[in-house]
């Protein structure tokens, strides 16, 4: 049945490994700061020696408050 008008999507959200070339990704009904922060620790426990280069634009899920004080431990 169609849904004129409320295209249902998904929110996707992952990585490359440059080195490897493997892909990781997260599908989700949402993207939030709480989505966001738990993908960050995601991928601090798959690349525990934290050589990690992440290029994000400026939404205000990536420097929300909830995410503010994991980012100050980790950069």
């Amino acid at each position: 049945m169609p849904t004129y008008g409320k295209n249902a999507g998904v929110k996707l959200i992952g990585t490359l490994d440059y080195v490897t070339g493997k892909v990781y990704c997260e599908e989700h009904e949402k993207y939030d700061a709480k989505v966001f922060l738990g993908f960050l620790k995601g991928i601090l426990s798959r690349y525990p020696e934290g050589k990690i280069i992440m290029i994000l634009d400026n939404a205000r899920i990536h420097h929300a408050k909830l995410v503010q004080p994991f980012l100050i431990n980790y950069l």
